[in-house]
């Protein structure tokens, strides 16, 4: 039994030289360009991966070069290690460091700063060191700046057009944005149409896109209307999913219309998801009403011939409007909400009040108030419409009208 336990005990001992005690060995590498050389790397999957190669047989292999002449490495005293990957990101600088832990352990480290540009970018770093085993472990350690990874974020983009000529897009995406990567699929969505929209050839004369380092993102439906102004925003919510925002400003005519919206960008897989979100004005906005029954408030009475709106957006402003015994105004929460408040005075009393709030355009807005006399009491009444909407952006403009009718 106790030669077992020696046994043991001294194959760990062996085992924890090979792994654990860092060799005391000069080690120096340097860096292998193909800078001013008409030679480049072939063959590499750009999957975070290194390449131990020993020799001019395997170096062949993930090189290629127009004239026939290689750089030359002596592999009967040097390994060239080749780390290659890809980043979603335009790559501003690449540093690197090899460390040698053991006789045959190893780790490169990589980092990448990368900028805020959404751009697939491939990466190589090619390294002449000291001689290395093929058993040799070389663990690759790939380090980015993580404010890159932050969410959501702005994707830039361009106005893409078939151009000046007789193409046109054939169809309607059904409330859905289609990701062109190629030529070809490109071409399956473009025709020449007639008089009469009916596509009778195949277009091949439109604009030229670099699909190896760009994507077209594509989108088209109609209208209930003619459109105005058309607006859009893309942001990337996560790594391969995206928001694609487009406002539609509508002429209010009873003609069909329809929008197309076609932007490149960045290259971006196939399989990323790309949320449609429509929105088209003018539209009705919801609210409610703020109403002072059941508490001890009221309203201060005015003497406005000339009726006025006031946006509230604390209880501050709202103090100046408002009478109360005790502190228990009706409950508004401010962070989240504005109240509208119209007030005026007439000489007939009020019978009936109407109100109505639209969004024109983005920070546009219309309030319609509508106030009816009654029939025959002829006194100065003064009134007041407050009215809750979601919070509104502090650059906000409403158009105020108001209007006042016999009942």
């Amino acid at each position: 039994m106790k030669t077992i336990k020696i046994i043991i005990i001294f194959s760990s001992l062996i085992a924890c030289f090979n792994f654990c005690v860092k060799e005391n060995i000069p080690f120096t590498y340097k860096e292998f360009s193909l800078v001013e050389t008409q030679c480049q790397w072939m063959n590499l999957d750009y999957n975070d991966t290194v390449i131990i190669i020993n020799s001019n047989e395997k170096f062949k292999k993930y090189i290629n070069c127009t004239e026939g002449n290689c750089p030359e490495i002596d592999f009967s005293e040097h390994t060239l290690l080749l780390a290659t990957g890809t980043k979603k990101y335009g790559i501003i600088s690449i540093a690197k460091d090899l460390q040698q832990f053991s006789t045959e352990n190893y780790k490169l480290s990589i980092k990448i700063e990368l900028n805020d540009l959404f751009d697939t970018e491939r990466w190589v770093i090619a390294l002449v060191t000291d001689k290395l085993k093929e058993t040799s472990n070389v663990e690759l350690k790939v380090i980015t700046n993580a404010s890159q990874k932050k969410y959501p974020a702005e994707v830039k983009f361009e106005e893409y057009s078939l151009g000046e000529i007789e193409c046109s897009w054939k169809y309607y995406t059904e409330n859905k944005v289609i990701i062109i990567n190629s030529k070809e699929q490109l071409e399956t969505y473009i025709c020449k149409k007639d008089a009469l929209g009916k596509c009778i050839s195949w277009c091949a004369d439109y604009s030229e896109i670099d699909f190896s380092k760009h994507s077209l993102l594509f989108a088209k439906a109609s209208t209930p209307s003619m459109v105005d102004e058309i607006r859009k925003s893309l942001l990337q919510v996560s790594e391969n999913k995206y928001k694609l925002d487009v406002e539609l400003k509508l002429s209010g005519n009873d003609a069909v219309g329809e929008w197309t919206v076609a932007l490149i960008v960045n290259k971006i897989s196939k399989e990323s998801e790309i949320e449609l979100i429509v929105n088209r004005f003018p539209k009705f906005l919801s609210f409610s009403n703020y109403s002072l029954e059941g508490s001890s408030c009221q309203w201060i009475p005015n003497n406005l011939s000339t009726p006025e709106l006031i946006i509230i957006n604390n209880y501050e402003t709202l103090e100046n409007y408002i009478n109360c015994t005790v502190d228990n105004y009706p409950v508004i929460d401010f962070s989240k909400q504005t109240m509208l408040l119209v007030r005026g005075c007439t000489g007939h009393d009020v019978s009936k009040l109407k109100t109505h709030f639209f969004q024109m355009w983005n920070n546009e807005y219309y309030l319609g108030i509508g106030v009816y006399k009654a029939a025959s009491i002829e006194e100065t009444v003064s009134w007041y419409i407050p009215i809750i909407i979601n919070k509104l952006n502090k650059d906000a403009n409403i158009e105020f009208d108001f209007y006042i009718s016999q009942y």
